[in-house]
């Protein structure tokens, strides 16, 4: 009996487990491994102690440490064993979970209490973390969800959309096979769903467009680009229209192409209306430039006269009669620049103007302008001044249109400026690579109502209430001429400061090149 009290006392001592002993509810005995779990350097320390004074108030499901202990205790006692979690406090305050055995034995006559403490912080913190894990989870899972539902309902939302929609929609497999088409489609194309399903767009073609054509769309939206173009497709009765097409490919996760949707406007009023217009435009041009030619020869022979009666010494002129025959003459010389200035825009219009492009000295190319714009008349007394840079980049253009633009924009310059005024001309060099050359006068501005109609036909912006002489078809000319050359134009103009206009020009880069 002896031996085996013995060996239980030293299995007691060397368990790795805390193992203690309780006695009429309070511990009367420990091992080593209850010393260092707790922290406590003797037994003396645990001795007549109740549970509830080694742990918090109050235990993780709410009740007190004092109240539960007894429960657990007497559960023990009346089952024999009572096996559950708790919680205690080490001697630093730290709190720690353990695993709970009460085993109930029979000693002396009386019952005690074998307890078994398991230090379970990794399991409850491995736990915590698989729970912490679960919910993060389950978040995912519901945030997922949430946006499948978004997902889902957007999907239905625009596939209610391109249901509605009134342009024509198409979508294929990545073999082109149609797999769905709007309403718009079959409204405009005639076929229905069962008709073109399991087809390919090609059930459209017309014709019209060579191989070529549909070998750079497919290559195009099958190395992952959208193409967009227009083409004459055929509908279901044979009739061709006109259609704009953007095709776009879809991809999946791995970057593959699983679809092709395309999207088709039909814009053959819009072609038949351009077309019209173009027959309209190059009607008013033939008619303009037919009826400059008709105008020109009376108006020669108008001129003709005029000066025959001025160079006529044998017939005195009265100072009167002088001056109706130098009337005649100056609406004579304005009637055939309005002439030639018609004639000039017909021609640009219907694309028969002729430009001789060539290397030009931009500096050259001023200096004649400046020249020819003083030498004419100039009753308000109006200066001109070379403020642009002396080494001036080339131009290659055609230098005679060039100085029709020069000439008329400091013609305009002058006339509308202001007695005794003055006009500018300056330059800049652009980052992109163009020369702007600006004419900027001292006048009294152009008013804001008048702007937007300053490069339409015939306006003269106010000024035909005046004496300055006009056609209204100079800017107009200037504009087309210039944008015929690959050029810009525009203004700024400032009530009471004066109006600058610019026209810029691409630099001639060779001849730069050679000159530095």
């Amino acid at each position: 009996m002896q031996q085996t009290n013995d060996r239980h006392r030293v299995f007691f001592e060397a368990s790795a487990d805390a193992m203690l002993v309780i006695d009429d509810g309070v511990f009367v005995d420990c091992n080593q491994s209850t010393l260092d779990m707790l922290g406590f350097s003797s037994k003396e320390e645990l001795f007549l102690t109740h549970p509830a004074k080694l742990s918090p108030p109050i235990q993780p499901d709410g009740r007190s440490s004092y109240e539960k202990a007894d429960e657990m205790i007497e559960l023990a006692m009346k089952e024999g064993s009572n096996r559950f979690n708790w919680v205690h406090v080490r001697k630093t305050g730290e709190n720690f979970p353990v695993e709970v055995l009460l085993t109930a034995l029979p000693f002396e006559g009386a019952t005690i209490l074998n307890v078994v403490w398991r230090d379970i912080t990794s399991h409850v913190k491995l736990e915590e973390e698989l729970i912490e894990q679960r919910d993060l989870l389950e978040q995912q899972v519901a945030e997922r969800t949430q946006d499948l539902e978004k997902a889902l309902n957007g999907a239905r939302l625009l596939g209610e959309v391109v249901k509605q929609s009134g342009t024509s929609t198409i979508i294929t497999d990545a073999k082109g096979k149609i797999q769905y088409i709007n309403p718009a489609f079959t409204q405009i194309n005639g076929y229905t769903p069962a008709e073109v399903y399991g087809k390919t767009p090609g059930i459209l073609n017309s014709g019209l467009q060579d191989a070529a054509f549909y070998q750079d769309m497919w290559t195009t939206i099958n190395s992952g680009k959208i193409w967009s173009g227009t083409l004459q497709n055929a509908r279901k009765n044979g009739e061709v229209y006109w259609v704009r097409l953007k095709i776009a490919p879809v991809t999946n996760e791995q970057g593959l192409i699983t679809n092709f949707v395309g999207i088709e406007t039909d814009i053959s009023e819009f072609i038949e209306a351009k077309e019209k217009a173009e027959r309209a435009n190059k009607a008013k041009s033939e008619f303009l430039s037919s009826m400059s030619h008709e105008l020109r020869t009376p108006l020669n022979a108008i001129n003709g006269f005029a000066q025959l009666l001025e160079m006529d010494r044998q017939t005195v002129l009265t100072p009167k009669q002088s001056g109706h025959i130098e009337q005649i003459k100056n609406a004579g010389a304005h009637l055939l620049e309005l002439i030639d200035e018609i004639l000039d825009l017909a021609r640009v219009e219907s694309g028969k103007m002729a430009f001789h492009f060539e290397d030009v000295d931009t500096r050259v190319m001023l200096k004649e302008c400046i020249g020819l714009s003083s030498a004419s008349y100039n009753q308000l007394n109006v200066v001109i001044v070379d403020k642009t840079a002396r080494n001036l980049p080339a131009l290659h253009t055609d230098s005679t249109r060039v100085k029709q633009v020069f000439l008329n924009l400091i013609s305009n310059a002058k006339k509308y400026n202001v007695e005794n005024g003055t006009v500018y001309l300056e330059s800049k060099v652009l980052e992109d690579g163009m020369l702007r050359l600006m004419v900027r006068d001292t006048g009294p501005g152009i008013p804001p109502k008048y702007q937007s109609q300053l490069f339409k036909p015939f306006s003269r912006l106010g000024a035909e209430k005046s004496n300055i002489e006009g056609t209204g078809i100079g800017l107009v000319l200037t504009k087309q001429i210039v944008e015929e050359m690959q050029g810009r134009i525009g203004f700024e103009s400032t009530m009471g400061v004066g109006t600058t206009f610019w026209v810029d020009f691409p630099i001639y880069q060779e001849m730069e090149s050679a000159a530095s």
